[in-house]
Order: C-alpha cells, then structure tokens, then sequence
C-alpha cells in the first residue's frame, strides 16, 4: 500500500504553510543519485524496524538510527497497524585539494572566534582549483561554488537579504548568468569558510494528530528528521534520516467515529422517565478542563 501516491496532503481542518510547501515538492529523490538514498514504506511493526536497520547496515554501514529508536514500532492491539514512510540521505565529500587551516575569526557578531579554513595569500596556488566564483558584486553580494572529488557541488551565497531557498537559489542562478567578471579564482582572491558540525533532531509536531483528507481518518502520529552535517577543510558528510508514522484512529472496517470534538449537547434522565431532568450544550473551552 502507498501512503498517498503522488498526490497533495490536505488536512481536515487546513493546511499549515509547512504542509503546502511540502506539497509543492520542490525537491524529489530524481535528483539523486540512487546509492546515495534509502526508502522504506511498510506496516508499522517490529518487523518493519528490523528490515529497515538491516538494510540499513548492508547499504551504508551504519548500525545507529535515532529516528527509529524515537518511533514505537509495538503493534497496538487497540488500533489499526498504521504505516511508517522512513526515508536516509547519506553524501561524504572531499574538495579536490584540503584547504588550508586559516584559524580564528569572528563570525558576525559573536563575541568569540570560530575556526576557519579558505585561502588566503599565503595559500598554494593548487587550492584555487577547488573554486569557482560564480558572481561577486561586493563584499555583501556574492557567491562561489566548491568542487570535490564526487562531483558534489557546494554553493556558498552571501547576501543581505534572505527569502526562501527556493527564491535565494533563483537568485544565484540569475546573478551568475548576468555576471560579466572573472569567474576564476584568482592568487589575490581570499576565501574564508566557518568549520561546520550539524546533528539535530527535529519533530515535526503541526503535522500531527490532523484528519488527512480522503484517508478513513488516517492521521500522522509521528514527523521526526535527524540531520547530521559536518563541513570542513578536506570536505564533509551529509546525513539526514526522516520518519512519518501514520495511524487510524479505529479498528473496524466500517468504523464509525463517535468524537464529540466539536460543540454538543448533553442530557441526564432517570432510567425509565420520559423526560431529562438536566441538559447541557458544550460549545466552548471554558467548561472544559483544559490539559496542562
């Protein structure tokens, strides 16, 4: 079973402006390589977890996920087995030279000094082969593209304004095509780039809880990315692990849901009267115990 194939996400209540970017899919897995991903859709069980991290170890080597350990994979008796969609990008890199190590230098504001690697005058000439300038307005407006051994390439774009990727990365392209300067880099040219080391874990809690649309109340329980990147003057690695667990929210085929999750009303009667002899509407949070 695919978990909405090739179509667009819509919750019950609305969408998020996360949910409608993600629907605009700007980036799929066609613009990888497929060694350096892996794809698992399943039902949710102990025996979906074990397949995922022994194919895990076969293709990459990696013995740890902490994505997976954030996912409980026990069967729920009480519910329909939901579905788990679990997704690894994985890239190491290395410039065609090592940069050199350039040392301590602010960065921004900050009070102290982070560690730097680049060229600088002192630099061989061999280096500026890892760079190609891809416009440089000014010390505000610029951008320069690494190259490494795996034909990776890093795009590094300075400029004070910022919008989204999608927009900064039209910006590049169009400034690079107008730009009539020496796009070599040259011996007087200098290149300073802050060491970098990423490892976060981010829950993607507005996708949770939410009716999808057209799914028999099929809702996310879990949205959870591990993004692990490290940049530094031999090169980097890239590696993020993403999980999106589904569930239903009853057992039965033909289930029914009696959810009183919007304004009601309620009555009390005596067993065998005709009549109540209370009735209340609930129809706001204030009559409500709110959970802390």
């Amino acid at each position: 079973m695919e978990i909405m194939p090739n179509k667009t996400v819509e919750f019950e209540d609305g969408n998020s402006m996360l949910v409608d970017e993600l629907n605009k899919k700007t980036f799929t897995k066609d613009m990888l390589s497929k060694d350096d991903y892996y794809i698992k859709v399943g039902k949710t069980s102990p025996k979906l977890k074990e397949e995922i991290k022994n194919e895990l170890s076969q293709k990459f080597n990696i013995n740890v996920s902490n994505v997976l350990d954030e996912i409980d994979f026990e069967n729920d008796t009480n519910a329909i087995m939901g579905y788990t969609v679990y997704s690894m990008l994985m890239k190491n890199f290395e410039f065609i030279v090592p940069f050199d190590k350039l040392g301590g230098f602010r960065f921004d504001d900050s009070e102290g000094y982070v560690e730097y690697f680049g060229i600088n005058n002192a630099s061989d000439e061999s280096l500026n082969q890892n760079v190609e300038v891809l416009f440089y307005n000014n010390q505000n407006d610029f951008a320069v593209k690494l190259k490494t051994k795996e034909n990776e390439e890093l795009i590094l774009y300075m400029n004070e304004t910022y919008t989204s990727f999608n927009d900064m990365y039209n910006e590049i392209e169009e400034k690079s095509k107008n730009y009539s300067g020496d796009k070599t880099f040259n011996q007087s040219d200098e290149l300073k780039i802050p060491y970098i080391n990423v490892d976060t874990i981010i829950n993607y809690d507005e996708l949770c809880g939410k009716i999808i649309k057209d799914t028999d109340q099929m809702y996310i329980s879990n949205a959870i990315q591990n993004v692990k990147f490290t940049l530094n003057e031999k090169g980097g690695n890239l590696l993020s692990e993403a999980t999106v667990v589904s569930e239903y929210n009853s057992l039965a085929e033909n289930a029914r849901f009696f959810n009183f999750t919007k304004p009601f009303v309620l009555f009390m009667k005596e067993e065998n009267k005709s009549k109540p002899y209370f009735s209340l509407k609930v129809d706001n949070v204030n009559i409500l115990e709110i959970e802390e």
